[in-house]
């Protein structure tokens, strides 16, 4: 039963998925491109495969919490969701191994040209945007859990209000982005910790993605 989709009948069909539902979603979809994405090379029908999984799983996990107000928020991230903390780290984990999928698309296009050099450098822009996507995805879901769960807190957003997952979202995307608060205090030792490991892996994930950008700038010229 705690692997059945959460009890919720008034939440979004989407949103009662739990976090392996979505990650068996997102890996059968890309599976599936994986074995018919239009591209000759093996780099770019696997790099190709993670970003139609990493989309997938970003359209039903947004799809389904986005829409939820504070109190359908607090009563889905409060609800036991066996095994989501490992394999949120198992997603980071792979997000950081899809790098190394981006680089040799990259180096893969610089022996081709037209149209399908092209593609291969648009085809490692979307990947990179995507993971990063994914990444502070995983991170908001898990300050939603961190604050609803057990002793509700650890944030003070602007207001006082109770947050929703979009409030969350915005946190993530800022920390995501530069490593660093902004208007969100951090209020608990256990929120600090979170925090303290997005910022980690947020400003490592950033600084792989402008050397592989600076790459991929190389490549077009």
């Amino acid at each position: 039963m705690k692997l059945l989709p959460f009890p919720h009948p008034d939440l979004h069909p989407l949103a009662r998925l739990r976090a392996w539902h979505r990650i068996l979603l997102g890996a059968a979809a890309g599976g599936l491109a994986v074995a018919f994405f239009p591209a000759s090379g093996w780099e770019a029908r696997a790099l190709g495969g993670w970003l139609v999984g990493a989309l997938v799983y970003l359209g039903v996990a947004w799809w389904g919490v986005g829409r939820l107000d504070a109190a359908q928020t607090r009563r889905r991230a409060s609800s036991f969701d066996p095994g989501a903390s490992a394999l949120y780290a198992l997603l980071v984990a792979t997000a950081f191994v899809s790098l190394g999928g981006v680089l040799l698309v990259t180096d893969a296009a610089r022996s081709l040209s037209g149209l399908a050099r092209w593609g291969h450098i648009a085809l490692a822009l979307a990947a990179l945007s995507a993971t990063w996507l994914l990444i502070q995805t995983v991170f908001a879901l898990r300050y939603a859990r961190r604050y609803y769960a057990g002793d509700a807190g650890g944030l003070q957003f602007p207001g006082n209000a109770a947050p929703s997952y979009l409030d969350f979202a915005y946190f993530a995307a800022v920390i995501g982005m530069t490593s660093q608060v902004s208007d969100v205090a951090v209020a608990s030792a256990a929120m600090r910790r979170l925090t303290l490991a997005h910022g980690l892996v947020a400003f490592g994930f950033n600084l792989l993605v402008l050397a592989l950008t600076l790459n991929l700038v190389a490549s077009a010229l």
